[in-house]
């Protein structure tokens, strides 16, 4: 059958090499099959900060693009360890069995484990919820941007006709309801634009600030005259894992005031701006 699987891990406490199971690639029958969980991705960001949360997504991501495209961009994947001879890497028993020799304090490869068995996606299903994540469904597309990858991605194509980062003042805009508020973007062309790329599976608390300071804008700007048009970007959260979450997704969504772009449509942003023909705010 020549099908394996392997399960990849994060390190949360190098000290004692204590380690938490965060996805499982599996290889056999017609295609390779990889997926990660969110949830305990989070675990990581709680355990070990934000920065160490990014790169193991940025990893991850990568990893699952591979396994769904077949492209050579594993580049980033354990830097340096992988050999210069080649410029493309095949998701295969041999590849697998290399990366297991090399790890980081941050992710490691499970070692290899064949199978007697045709691999297909339920077989890879059951394995997921059973070695992995049994809380999680495993996603085995990755049809959506990690968030901070279209918060990028989305500032290299509008950057120029929009301030990032702004931080906007109550003197500039009298009837703020604080002193100062920061947003993802604003520019103007007679009327103004503003924006927030916002991670729909954050916590609850974090996630009301951030639609609650665009809100906030957004009223002084209709009650002045002046709102051309309001973007939150970002995806639907799971309905089960994050039900409160996906309320506030819903609450945006079905709103006359913002229009809600998902992350795979943010040429929707960069279109409108260069229709209306946007420049910077300030």
């Amino acid at each position: 059958m020549n099908s394996f699987y392997s399960i990849l891990y994060a390190g949360i406490n190098p000290a004692s090499g204590d380690k938490l199971a965060v996805g499982l690639f599996m290889h056999g029958g017609d295609k390779p099959r990889f997926a990660w969980s969110k949830h305990r991705v989070a675990l990581v960001r709680d355990l070990m900060g934000a920065d160490a949360q990014l790169l193991l997504r940025q990893n991850l991501k990568a990893l699952q693009r591979k396994a769904e495209a077949d492209s050579p961009e594993l580049g980033d994947l354990f830097q340096g360890a992988i050999p210069k001879k080649t410029g493309t890497y095949e998701l295969n028993e041999p590849y697998f069995h290399y990366l297991t020799k090399y790890s980081s304090n941050l992710l490691t490869i499970g070692p290899v484990t064949r199978i007697e068995l045709q691999a297909d996606d339920q077989k890879f299903h059951d394995l997921f919820h059973l070695l992995v994540d049994d809380r999680s469904v495993a996603v085995l597309s990755s049809a959506t941007k990690d968030i901070e990858e279209a918060k990028v991605q989305l500032k290299d194509r509008i950057g120029s006709r929009v301030n990032w980062n702004a931080e906007l003042s109550q003197k500039e805009i009298p009837g703020l309801l604080l002193p100062t508020i920061k947003l993802d973007f604003i520019g103007k062309n007679h009327k103004d634009v503003i924006g927030e790329v916002v991670d729909f599976e954050k916590r609850e608390y974090f996630l009301e600030a951030d639609i609650n300071k665009l809100d906030n804008v957004t009223h002084v700007f209709e009650q002045q005259g002046t709102l051309g048009k309001a973007f939150v970007v970002g995806d639907e959260p799971d309905k089960k894992e994050h039900p409160q979450q996906h309320l506030a997704w819903l609450a945006l969504k079905n709103s006359k005031r913002i229009d809600l772009v998902p992350t795979n449509e943010i040429g929707r942003v960069e279109e409108h701006l260069e229709r209306q023909n946007v420049r910077p705010w300030r």
